[in-house]
This record gives C-alpha cells, structure tokens and sequence, in this order.
C-alpha cells in the first residue's frame, strides 16, 4: 500500500541526493503526477530531513501499522454492518485505528510544513472517525451494542470522517514524492511492475 509508495519515494530521493551530492549534472527524475498546488521547493538539506522523517524505523512502522489498519476498516466497511460478523470485525478494525493513532500524533513533526498539516489532517480526520465509529458500536452507557442496535447514521459519519483522514493520507505521498522530485505510482498500481 502507501509504505510500499513511501519506500519507493525514499529510494529513488536517496538516489537523486546521492546525485546531488556527488556532484552529478544528470536531471533529477520526472514526476508524473500533478504537482500539489502550492508546494514549495526545498533544499538539499531539508529534502535529506524529509526522508530521514519517513526513514526512521519508528515512523515506517507505524505508517504500515496505518496502512494496513485503514485497509481492514475499508475491507470491513464495504460489508453490512448489522451483520454480526462485520459488526465485531468494524469494531476490531475501529479499536485498531484507536490504539495507533495516538501513538502516530506523538511522533515528532515531519520537518517540512506543508507535508506535516497533511499529516495533522490525516490523524485528524481519521481519530474523529473513530470516535464516531466506537461511539456507534455502543449504547448510552457505554456498553457494547450488539449488531442490531448499532447508530448507522452515526457509523456512517464515521466512515466519511475515515475516508477524508485516508484521502489526506493519499494526498501526503504524493506531496512526498512532490517535494523530492520522484515518481510515485498512481493509486493501486502494482509497484513491482515495471
């Protein structure tokens, strides 16, 4: 998913420092994507801070940690969610999401601005979704719903909240790979293939 993108945004910039850096005159790589409104070029230094940011382990597992919670909560979503089995596996995705996102807002800024508010906004929008989600699942008590008492408008809302914190997630790869000048592939391509 998007930690397969950011591994290949970090190696083709590693590469294209390291190009810089030796004094090389070869033209930095083409970007195919439409370039973020906005975006400000940075330097040698600050690109090199940048996938120092992505690089550390810390932050590369937490993303795949990300990643891989928001694809179970869209595998999840697309089913009914009064069905018994989808409730307890969208609850299990939204109590996934709950544990890891904290963890990820305590990480230290990304050090590049605009690159960092897309990150904000991803956590954001993502932690209220599941607020949203977990409130859904559970009564004026605060005890678990069964399936057939779940807030659907609720859980809905949830899933629009999500969706905005994954779309601002797509958007920070591609800002990514924006500010160090490499190709990222388009959403759902396979990145094995050449």
């Amino acid at each position: 998913m998007r930690a397969r993108v950011f591994a290949l945004v970090l190696a083709g910039s590693l590469l294209s420092l390291t190009a810089c850096g030796s004094g090389s005159s070869s033209n930095p790589p083409t970007h195919s994507s439409t370039p973020t409104v906005g975006a400000s070029p940075l330097s040698d230094d600050a690109k090199v801070k940048v996938v120092a940011w992505f690089s550390d382990k810390r932050h590369h597992e937490g993303m795949q940690a990300l990643d891989h919670d928001l694809s179970a909560y869209k595998r999840m979503t697309v089913l009914d969610p009064v069905r018994t089995d989808n409730f307890h596996n969208i609850r299990d995705t939204c109590g996934d999401l709950d544990h890891d996102v904290p963890i990820l807002k305590a990480f230290g800024p990304i050090p590049d601005p605009q690159t960092q508010a897309l990150w904000t906004s991803t956590l954001t929008n993502i932690q209220q979704g599941v607020t949203d989600c977990l409130a859904s699942l559970t009564d004026s008590t605060g005890s678990r719903t069964d399936a057939s008492n779940t807030n659907t408008t609720q859980l809905a809302k949830a899933k629009a909240e999500i969706t905005k914190g994954d779309t601002d997630y797509g958007a920070l790869a591609d800002r990514v790979g924006d500010v160090l000048g490499v190709r990222t592939p388009s959403p759902g391509a396979d990145p094995t293939s050449s």
